[in-house]
């Protein structure tokens, strides 16, 4: 009877802890592709570098729409299985806390930053036709969302600040000579085919690019969306191509759903760095859902470098693939 009594006790308080424990999802994407590069001593490469993740939310409910999470994710080479990167999660890795059921959210470790947190590109082609200025994660960061966007109209804030030497790659606090990064982006979605944001961002380690800005916005007259941007940087005394210089973007997305499961696009991206080079990307794509989490697609891309100091170098690129996401 004591046994029964003991085994019931511990089923129960087993219980309660399996209700008061987190939620964990498990997602990913999973993408290859033979793609083509020539030209610029590029060659053919197998598998979308990079492009490939696996991640893991966590959620646990405090109550008073109050919650805790962590959130960890990775990316990978489909082709090898290898890790994209010297640290595993180094594409997220933090824990935070979120209020008003999601609305405000606090968090600190390794994340996007700001900057990268906004923009519009269909392209996913090694060539990058990306239109931000800067690249790379902050890690050593602590972040603030506030999201305020429904399907019709609202804000969406996101904003960063790292220790010193929280930039990038860089995981080492407090190096000398650097100072802290921070930066603050928001995007107002007017109705739901009009969306514009803006942002600016301070890279003050030793970084290749420094002090950058954007502004974009997105129209959408279905079937039909259009996006244009423009982002500017100061680039530091890290950045080979032109120290103490600036580089400036202008970035065009042209899509349109042919039908319910085939979209197409154009891309185009005009790229100046001062005192090195004038760059020009067009890309041409393709994708077929076969379902919600599956797809097919196919891309062209050629670009184009006229430099200050004489010359110039072409790449033609294309890549035909699939993607699933989990």
């Amino acid at each position: 009877m004591k046994k029964s009594l003991l085994a019931l006790a511990v089923l129960t308080a087993a219980t309660g802890v399996a209700q008061a424990a987190s939620s964990v999802t498990l997602y990913g994407k999973v993408e290859t592709a033979y793609q083509s590069a020539t030209g610029d001593g590029l060659s053919v490469l197998q598998g979308a570098a990079g492009e490939s993740r696996v991640g893991i939310k966590v959620n646990e409910d405090l109550g008073n729409g109050m919650a805790a999470f962590a959130h960890l994710e990775a990316k990978f080479d489909a082709d090898t299985g290898a890790s994209n990167g010297s640290n595993f999660f180094g594409e997220k890795s933090v824990v935070g806390l979120s209020f008003a059921n999601g609305m405000h959210a606090l968090y600190f470790g390794r994340s996007a930053s700001p900057m990268d947190r906004f923009g519009y590109s269909d392209d996913h082609l090694a060539s990058g036709l990306g239109w931000k200025s800067s690249a790379g994660n902050w890690a050593n960061g602590a972040y603030y969302d506030y999201n305020g966007m429904n399907a019709n109209n609202g804000l969406v804030v996101h904003a960063g600040a790292t220790t010193k030497g929280g930039y990038a790659g860089n995981t080492t606090e407090g190096v000398s000579g650097t100072k802290a990064s921070y930066g603050l982006t928001g995007a107002y979605r007017v109705n739901p085919n009009w969306v514009f944001g803006l942002g600016y961002q301070a890279d003050n380690d030793a970084s290749a690019v420094k002090n950058e800005w954007g502004v974009g916005t997105k129209f959408t007259f279905n079937p039909v969306s259009i996006a244009l941007s423009y982002a500017s940087a100061k680039l530091g005394a890290a950045n080979a191509l032109s120290p103490s210089g600036k580089e400036r973007r202008i970035h065009t997305t042209i899509s349109a759903m042919v039908t319910p499961a085939d979209k197409v696009y154009v891309n185009y991206l005009n790229d100046k760095i001062n005192g090195y080079s004038k760059e020009q990307r067009f890309g041409l794509g393709y994708i077929h859902s076969l379902s919600k989490r599956t797809e097919l697609f196919a891309n062209a891309g050629y670009r184009k470098t006229n430099f200050v100091a004489g010359g110039s170098a072409k790449a033609k690129l294309w890549d035909v693939g699939m993607r699933h996401s989990f």
